[in-house]
């Protein structure tokens, strides 16, 4: 056999292996295929949040094409890695959001019957600022619905920090995210009579702040509701 015979099966032989491979490992792919998963399973994501899990799995599917365009034989056409790590980052962030919201809407529905304290997770704010975020002013709209609905409720908003930074600034942030709360719940209908902000800091941690996970759970914003006056 030439030669260029054999370079030609050669380069023929290239062309197919490429054909056949598959997506290269992608960590943020994987985490986001995990988190939805988890969400996807869970029967209370599913009845409370669909429409969360849906941009999820949009998200999810986004990132798995790219990844799949990548690892072909025109491979270095595809969308590249930057591609399948936003969409799959998208993904992870949609199905925590999905899972989020499913809590909360459970949390209200059961506080329609009983006096019930429901919280506002640190993640929807802006990262060491008062403002809620978009999924933070969702949830503060929909408790908002729930308080006009029943107009013999009252609520306590109070904000938590973890024990990181001074004493003086967690004050003064808890107190600022109470406060962030209340006034979205004024602009949506509520009278300001009903609602009571205060800001504790550190104060009543429901984890260790020794963790990184511990100081996210106590970064939080509390609201209890009651049928009772203030």
């Amino acid at each position: 056999m030439k030669n260029h015979d054999l370079i030609v099966l050669a380069s023929a032989s290239l062309v197919l292996a490429a054909c056949s491979g598959t997506p290269q490992p992608n960590a943020a792919l994987d985490q986001a295929q995990a988190t939805y998963s988890t969400a996807s399973r869970d029967p209370l994501v599913q009845r409370a949040a669909p429409e969360k899990l849906t941009d999820a799995q949009e998200s999810l599917q986004a990132a798995q094409t790219a990844s799949e365009d990548n690892s072909g034989w025109m491979g270095w056409l595809g969308p590249g890695e930057a591609e399948v790590d936003h969409s799959a980052y998208l993904a992870q962030r949609y199905a925590q959001t999905a899972i989020e919201t499913a809590k909360f809407r459970q949390s209200a529905a059961t506080a329609a019957n009983a006096a019930r304290i429901m919280t506002l997770p640190g993640t929807l704010f802006a990262s060491d600022k008062a403002a809620l975020n978009a999924q933070g002013t969702q949830a503060a709209k929909e408790l908002a619905t729930f308080m006009n609905d029943r107009p013999d409720r009252t609520a306590v908003i109070t904000g938590y920090t973890d024990s990181t930074g001074s004493a003086q600034l967690n004050a003064a942030l808890s107190q600022a995210r109470a406060d962030s709360v209340k006034a979205m719940l004024v602009s949506d209908g509520i009278d300001a009579s009903r609602l009571q902000a205060r800001g504790m800091g550190p104060a009543n941690p429901v984890a260790s702040n020794a963790t990184a996970a511990g100081q996210q759970r106590n970064r939080r914003v509390e609201v209890a509701i009651s049928q009772t006056s203030m």
